[in-house]
């Protein structure tokens, strides 16, 4: 049969310590992705609605005024230095297309001052509103960008929280081993003054209020030793006095034994001397 060596408190502690840090940068790369995507997705809105408003007051004139749209599209696809895929489109009212190009449409669903992400986030639309000088209203400038993500800017924030987390786990891996070492050291103490409640003298109070239970116990326990002690010690005086009368009883019983035995005998001796006597 195998013995199972016993566990260690500072194992123990350092282990399910280890467990928890595991736990909480899991948590953490978790929290981390989310945040981060969360972070990329309000900034690129941000982008998309900064630069529509941006757009729509520098290019107020050609759109507005003059009225040329296809110029006042190109010029703003220069500037903003839109790539394929984005676009940057002047609607009328009913968010159709002023001067219509082939290879642009505007996009589908989209409504007017409200952000618009495109299939798998690979893409934002906002709607701009434009207006004449007087408030009237005049139709609509629609900013479509590519999903663009700040690498640099993410990674940095990803890695503060990872560190920040690290952080805390070691910090708790290291207290809880301090902790840890600290009940071992007390407990081992009051198991030394336990054994001293053999011996008279009085024990310690209890290093944590979890223990009073075993305390009690063991006060409990120690009293019925007590008792059984006792009882143990009276049964041995009493059987060792009951020795002693027996012994006594023996020893009373044996010259009277003798002296019966010799009764007997003479008694028998004189039986058979008349038995044996001739008669005259």
């Amino acid at each position: 049969m195998i013995v199972r060596k016993p566990a260690s408190l500072v194992e123990f502690f350092k282990v399910e310590a280890a467990r928890s840090a595991g736990l909480g940068i899991l948590l953490a790369l978790v929290f981390g992705l989310l945040f981060t995507g969360y972070f990329a997705k309000k900034s690129m809105e941000d982008k998309v609605k900064t630069m529509a408003l941006v757009a729509s007051r520098a290019f107020y004139s050609p759109i507005v005024e003059t009225q040329v749209y296809r110029d006042a599209e190109m010029q703003m696809r220069e500037a903003l230095k839109l790539t394929p895929g984005e676009a940057a489109l002047v609607l009328k009212g009913n968010l159709e297309l002023f001067y219509p190009i082939s290879d642009e449409s505007p996009s589908i669903g989209c409504q007017p001052e409200k952000i618009c992400w495109g299939k798998t986030f690979k893409d934002v639309t906002y709607i701009q509103p434009l207006s004449y000088d007087d408030g009237r209203f005049f139709g609509y400038l629609e900013l479509r960008l590519k999903t663009s993500v700040d690498w640099e800017l993410l990674i940095l924030v990803f890695s503060s929280i990872i560190f920040i987390f690290a952080i805390q786990a070691l910090g708790l891996i290291s207290r809880l081993g301090i902790v840890s070492r600290t009940i071992g050291e007390r407990l081992n103490l009051w198991t030394k003054e336990l054994k001293k409640l053999g011996t008279g003298v009085q024990s310690g109070p209890v290093p944590y209020v979890e223990l009073q239970g075993v305390q009690s116990e063991v006060d409990g326990l120690r009293t019925r030793i007590t008792a059984l002690e006792t009882r143990a010690a009276e049964e041995a005086k009493s059987a060792a006095q009951l020795s002693i009368i027996r012994q006594m009883e023996h020893d009373l019983k044996t010259p009277i034994s003798q002296l019966s035995k010799y009764w007997f005998i003479s008694q028998r001796r004189d039986t058979y001397d008349q038995v044996l006597q001739p008669k005259v």
